[in-house]
C-alpha cells in the first residue's frame, strides 16, 4: 500500500512539474499544423529570394491572427510572461511588434490580400486599420489605455507610429479626420513622461517624427530633446552605450541604429551625423560579427537575435562602401537560415531564447510577444522595393568566409577574431571575470513556481554570464545551441 501511494505521488509530482514547465507555452488557440511547413520550405533554399521572405512574413502574420483578439489590437501569444507588466501592455506588444511587418506588405502590395501558409487570404491593410482604431478608441474593449510614466506602451507606440508611416499611402489615407485625430491623441501620450534614460529616448522621438511626417500634430521639442540625449550615449567608433552607464552590446543593432535609420528615413534632416561615419563604422564592425555559424552572442535581449542584421540591410543603402548589397543579403540569408534551423520560430511565434525557448536567457522585462522584435531585419528587407540592389545583386561572401582577421571594436572594449578555416567568430572581452563566476544559472523549479504564482518575471538575470565571460564564440555559443 505504501509503495502504491509513493508511486502515485511520484507520478502526480512528475505531472505537476511537467505542467509547471510547459504550461506557459500552451496556446489559447491552435496554430495550423500545415503552416509550420513554411519554416522548412524557407530553409530548403540556399539563397532565398524576396518571394521566400514574403512567405516567411505570411507565416508570422498567420501566427498573429491565430493569437489575436477579435479587434486585432492585441494578441495573446503563448510563452513566459514579463515581470511587472500589465496584461494590456503585453497583449498590445503582440500587435505592435508585428505591425511594421504588416505595413511593409501593404506598402508593397496595397490592398492586395496576402495568402497565408494555411491558404487563408488576409486583408492586411484592413487588419492594420481595424487594429489601430480598436486600440486607440477609449470605447473599445481592446483600448490600449492611458499611458503612465515608464510604461511599456511608450516603446510599443514607436512601432505603431512607424507602421502607420510605412503604410501611409493605403492605411493612413483611408482614415477619416476624426479617426486620425483619435490615433494621434493616443500616440501623443508618450510625450512628457518619465522614461528609462537609455534607448527609450528613441521611442519618443520616433513617434513624433512619424506623426510629423504624416502631417499630424507632434512635439518638435520632444524630437530634438530626445535625439540630443541619445547622441550623448555615443562612445565613438560607431558604438553607443545603452544609457550613460549602460553596457555596449547588440542593442546597437536592434535598438539604436534600427530606430536611428528609420528616423533619418522619415526626416532626412535628422541624425545626419549619426548616419554618416558612425553608422558606416558600426556596420563594418557588425559585418565582421556575422557568419555561417551565427554570431558570437552576448548581452541582454538575445531573443532578438534575428534582428541583428537589420542595420546591414540599411547599410546597403546608406553605407554601401562599408557593406555592399551582396554582403548585406548574404548576412540576412545566413542569419535567418541558421536560427530557423535551430528552433527560432515555432507555432507562428519567435521563441524565447537564442535557439529555442530558454528561460535562462529571457530577461524579466520580456514577455510572450517581446521576441517579435526579431522580425526587424525582415521588416527592413521587405521595405525595400524588389528592384533595389539588395534584392537584385548576387550575394557576396562575408569576411569570415574569405580570410582570417582580428578587429578591435567599440573603443577597444572587444576584439573580434574571425577564423576562416572553421568559420568561427570569437568576441574577446577586455574585462572578463573568472570562469567560475560566469556560469549560467538555471531557471529552477522554485523560480518557476514563484514565476507562476506572480504571473511571470522571476527568472535568473545571468548578467555575468551574458557580459563578463573571457570569450564568446559563434560555433559554441555560451548558452549552447543544437546543431
Amino acid at each position: 500500500m505504501v509503495l502504491v501511494i509513493t508511486l502515485v505521488g511520484a507520478i502526480a509530482l512528475g505531472i505537476g512539474l511537467w505542467y509547471l514547465y510547459r504550461f506557459p507555452y500552451f496556446p489559447a488557440a491552435r496554430f495550423p499544423d500545415a503552416s509550420e511547413q513554411a519554416i522548412s520550405r524557407f530553409t530548403s533554399f540556399e539563397e532565398p529570394a524576396r518571394a521566400q521572405y514574403e512567405a516567411l512574413a505570411g507565416y508570422f502574420l498567420e501566427g498573429f491572427i491565430t493569437y489575436a483578439t477579435p479587434g486585432r489590437a492585441r494578441a495573446r501569444y503563448p510563452g513566459l510572461a514579463a515581470g511587472g507588466a500589465t496584461t494590456v501592455e503585453q497583449e498590445m506588444e503582440g500587435f505592435a511588434r508585428i505591425a511594421p511587418l504588416a505595413a511593409v506588405w501593404v506598402k508593397s502590395r496595397g490592398k492586395e490580400r496576402l495568402q497565408l501558409p494555411s491558404g487563408t487570404n488576409l486583408d492586411v491593410a484592413e487588419l492594420l486599420r481595424t487594429a489601430v482604431l480598436s486600440g486607440t478608441d477609449p470605447r473599445s474593449v481592446e483600448y490600449w489605455g492611458e499611458v503612465p510614466e515608464r510604461d511599456q506602451r511608450i516603446a510599443e507606440a514607436a512601432d505603431v507610429a512607424l507602421a502607420l508611416w510605412i503604410s501611409r499611402e493605403t492605411v493612413w489615407k483611408s482614415l477619416s479626420a476624426e479617426e486620425r485625430e483619435q490615433i494621434v491623441r493616443w500616440l501623443l501620450q508618450v510625450n512628457g513622461k518619465v522614461i528609462a534614460d537609455n534607448n527609450w529616448h528613441l521611442f519618443v522621438a520616433q513617434v513624433n517624427v512619424a506623426l510629423k511626417a504624416l502631417g499630424a500634430s507632434h512635439d518638435e521639442q520632444a524630437i530634438q530633446t530626445n535625439l540630443a540625449r541619445t547622441m550623448e550615449f555615443y562612445r565613438g567608433d560607431g558604438w553607443f552605450s545603452d544609457g550613460p552607464e549602460g553596457p555596449v552590446d547588440y542593442y546597437n543593432a536592434w535598438g539604436f541604429y534600427y530606430h536611428i535609420a528609420w528616423i533619418h528615413r522619415m526626416d532626412p534632416s535628422l541624425l545626419v551625423t549619426a548616419m554618416g561615419d558612425p553608422f558606416a563604422k558600426f556596420s563594418a564592425d557588425l559585418l565582421h560579427l556575422m557568419g555561417p555559424k551565427g554570431f558570437p552572442v552576448m548581452g541582454r535581449s538575445v531573443c532578438y537575435r534575428l534582428a541583428a542584421t537589420a542595420p546591414l540591410v540599411f547599410a546597403s543603402q546608406y553605407a554601401p562602401a562599408a557593406v555592399s548589397a551582396g554582403q548585406a543579403r548574404r548576412a540576412l540569408n545566413l542569419n535567418w537560415d541558421y536560427f530557423l534551423e535551430r528552433g527560432a520560430a515555432r507555432d507562428g511565434r519567435i521563441t524565447q531564447g537564442f535557439c529555442g525557448d530558454d528561460p535562462r536567457l529571457l530577461d524579466n522585462y520580456s514577455g510572450a510577444a517581446s521576441c517579435l522584435w526579431s522580425l526587424r531585419s525582415l521588416i527592413v528587407a521587405l521595405d525595400l522595393p524588389p528592384d533595389a540592389p539588395f534584392w537584385a545583386a548576387p550575394a557576396e561572401p562575408l569576411p569570415v568566409e574569405v580570410a582570417n582577421y582580428e578587429r578591435r571594436i567599440a573603443g577597444g572594449l572587444w576584439t573580434v577574431r574571425g577564423i576562416h578555416a572553421d568559420e568561427d567568430i570569437v568576441l574577446v572581452n577586455r574585462d572578463p571575470l573568472p570562469d567560475s563566476q560566469t556560469s549560467l544559472e538555471s531557471f529552477s523549479v522554485l523560480s518557476r513556481l514563484r514565476s507562476a504564482v506572480r504571473g511571470g518575471g522571476v527568472r535568473p538575470g545571468n548578467e555575468a554570464a551574458k557580459y563578463r565571460r573571457a570569450e564568446y564564440g559563434s560555433r559554441q555559443p555560451f548558452c549552447g545551441c543544437p546543431s
